[in-house]
């Protein structure tokens, strides 16, 4: 729904989630946010490249999940 809404209205949006999986599949950009601060922010690629401890813990779980 949101992807469809973006390319008919050609509208940017700001999706707050916890669901990575779903982050991945609609976000150009992602920004993990750890104690109220942005703490790695950038696209897919960055992101799943990203050497910082909370969110590779956070990444780490999710993947054991799946």
């Amino acid at each position: 729904m949101i992807l469809d809404a973006q390319r008919k209205l050609g509208v940017t949006s700001v999706v707050i989630s916890h669901d990575i999986a779903s982050a991945f599949h609609i976000a150009d950009e992602i920004a993990y946010l750890q104690d109220g601060q942005i703490a790695v922010c950038g696209p897919r690629d960055v992101f799943r490249r990203s050497t910082h401890p909370g969110l590779a813990r956070f990444l780490s779980s999710w993947m054991d999940k799946r």
